[in-house]
């Protein structure tokens, strides 16, 4: 499916039109939404559906690394 060129305003989207954000806008200025056709009953589009959804990758940790004695005991009693 083609993907907007440009972004949507968020008045200018109707029900069915992915609510991405796609531009990194500051306060005060004009935030812009994928637009895309979604599905029924979803806010966004089938890619950033997956691109929200996904599992975060593995993220190692060395063997040294110290724990909070907090983070431990709230650990072990799960």
């Amino acid at each position: 499916m083609p993907r907007p060129t440009a972004g949507h305003t968020l008045h200018h989207l109707t029900g069915c039109q992915c609510r991405w954000p796609v531009n990194q806008a500051d306060a005060g200025t004009l935030h812009l939404f994928c637009g895309a056709p979604t599905r029924p009953g979803f806010t966004w589009c089938d890619d950033h559906y997956l691109k929200g959804y996904s599992a975060p990758k593995k993220l190692s940790v060395s063997s040294d690394q110290t724990w909070p004695e907090s983070q431990l005991s709230a650990a072990e009693s799960t």
